[in-house]
């Protein structure tokens, strides 16, 4: 059974994959599938299997950090978060990274999700994050104008709106060169693949907020596959997660990387 959601729920890729899936409620029924496995239902192609030294573990680690060095940008993000292969959510948007240290993300999303259970109708909404908070209303639906802008509350553990993805492949790369999968082509450019698991107790440090959610969830660890373009930025991000019988899978890209925003709160 789907949870109920609310547009203020909507705050973040995996959020929109554990909230809006409805799966953050329900206990593990078994462990999430490996990437390795998942693979298969991958849009894209599998992982070059080639045996990778310590010191190419060490070259990924320096390209993660290339990327964390880069100048403020901001890039094209796209969501799309499906439970049990049907289409649960589509989030796309702009944000702006690698802001400087104590400075909020910013950026601006939409997010449409579409009736998985009867009792739970599709939603739209849009997202603003600015310097000065984070705020979403409903979009507009045929006649029917767009609604009043909403403070959306700070999560408890505070954070982002979002995780840093390179704070994921950091974790990744803790298990040893078996986390690096060789080289793909990712939105023209040859990318770096990294697959395996990500713990809960990892998510702790990366994503405080969404760490209490995986907690209530059980879930004690998911898969998770990235790709990092020779900039050392993340360019793609796949995450699954298998609970009471169900499986969710959540893909994010990255793409149309420039200057950053700007982005107000709004007024009206």
């Amino acid at each position: 059974m789907l949870i109920r959601r609310s547009p203020t729920q909507v705050a973040g890729p995996l959020l929109v994959l554990l909230v809006l899936a409805g799966c953050a409620e329900a206990p593990v029924a078994s462990a999430p599938e490996t990437a390795a496995s998942s693979a298969a239902a991958s849009s894209t192609p599998g992982p070059t299997e080639t045996p990778v030294s310590a010191e190419a573990l060490t070259e990924v680690a320096e390209l993660i950090a290339l990327g964390g060095r880069a100048k403020p940008y901001s890039a094209q993000m796209n969501v799309r978060s499906l439970v049990d292969g049907q289409l649960g959510a589509v989030m796309s948007g702009r944000m702006n990274f690698n802001t400087p240290d104590e400075t909020p993300m910013t950026g601006r999303l939409t997010v449409r999700t579409t009736a998985l259970d009867s009792g739970e109708p599709p939603m739209a909404v849009e997202e603003v994050f600015s310097k000065t908070g984070s705020f979403v209303r409903t979009m507009a639906n045929g006649t029917a104008p767009p609604g009043l802008w909403k403070r959306v509350p700070t999560p408890a553990g505070g954070g982002k709106p979002m995780a840093d993805g390179a704070d994921y492949a950091r974790a990744l790369l803790l298990a040893g060169p078996s986390a690096v999968k060789g080289q793909e082509k990712q939105g023209g450019v040859l990318a770096t693949r990294l697959s395996g698991q990500i713990k809960t107790e990892q998510v702790r440090t990366i994503e405080a907020g969404l760490y209490g959610r995986l907690r209530e969830a059980n879930v004690d660890d998911f898969a998770c596959d990235i790709w990092i373009d020779p900039a050392g930025r993340i360019v793609r991000l796949e995450q699954w997660i298998r609970m009471q019988g169900r499986s969710a899978h959540n893909v994010m890209t990255m793409s149309t990387f420039r200057g950053p925003v700007t982005v107000k709160a709004p007024t009206d």
